[in-house]
């Protein structure tokens, strides 16, 4: 995380729940409110209606996104509503104090959470007391704990473009960490990850990521 770290912020736990009706059980059957959907007795329909309990409700998980802050503002927020699309609900943390009791909260978030997503741009971020970015310290942690993961990584060509936009070169780029970060760099890409060099590449490479993770592991969500 960056910027000054002022405080733990979960993006709003919200999720896209749909739009599908309430449904009422009457005599084992399904009714929607405001249309009786009970089967003509004898009917095709009604001789293959399906038991109550076997019923499949949809899931929905729970994403650690995890990044620098001021540098990576619209990127966070382009992951953010594409975890949204996903059917899933984005948590993470922005401008929060450091110290043991806030890192205590991440790891719980981290722990609560489905899936961990990794933006990482030009900048290494905030240091805890030994000198490592509390990004890098949140990857290190999701790895411990085996959670399923991929990594979102901005090729030097969208750094560099990001840095002429906004013409702030310090703002996008490591002056102070930039072996740190290089170093940070090369381990990421030993694992998932898609490289990305547009702002839309991010919100594509975001919401298949999910979805493989979906299809290939045994997540628990809720």
């Amino acid at each position: 995380m960056d910027g000054n770290y002022a405080k733990y912020q979960n993006f709003g736990q919200v999720g896209a729940m749909g739009d599908g009706a309430r449904t009422e059980v009457h005599g084992g059957f399904q009714q929607m409110q405001g249309q009786d959907q009970r089967p003509s007795e004898g009917t095709a329909a009604g001789n293959h209606q399906k038991p109550l309990g076997e019923i499949k409700v949809k899931k929905r998980y729970q994403v650690f996104v995890s990044s620098t802050y001021l540098d990576l503002v619209v990127e966070r927020q382009m992951v953010v509503s594409s975890v949204l699309l996903a059917d899933c609900f984005p948590g993470g943390m922005e401008l929060f104090k450091s110290g043991n009791e806030t890192w205590e909260t991440i790891q719980r978030w981290i722990d609560d959470s489905d899936i961990y997503i990794l933006i990482l741009g030009g900048r290494y971020g905030s240091l805890d007391e030994t000198g490592q970015s509390y990004t890098e310290k949140e990857f290190d942690y999701a790895r411990s704990k085996n959670m399923p993961m991929f990594s979102i990584v901005l090729t030097d060509d969208f750094i560099k473009r990001k840095a002429t936009e906004c013409g702030d070169y310090t703002r996008v780029t490591e002056t102070q960490e930039p072996k740190k970060l290089q170093d940070f760099r090369k381990r990421v890409k030993t694992h998932i990850v898609s490289q990305v060099n547009t702002i839309d590449e991010i919100k594509s490479e975001t919401i298949l990521g999910i979805k493989n993770l979906i299809e290939n592991r045994a997540l628990v969500g809720w």
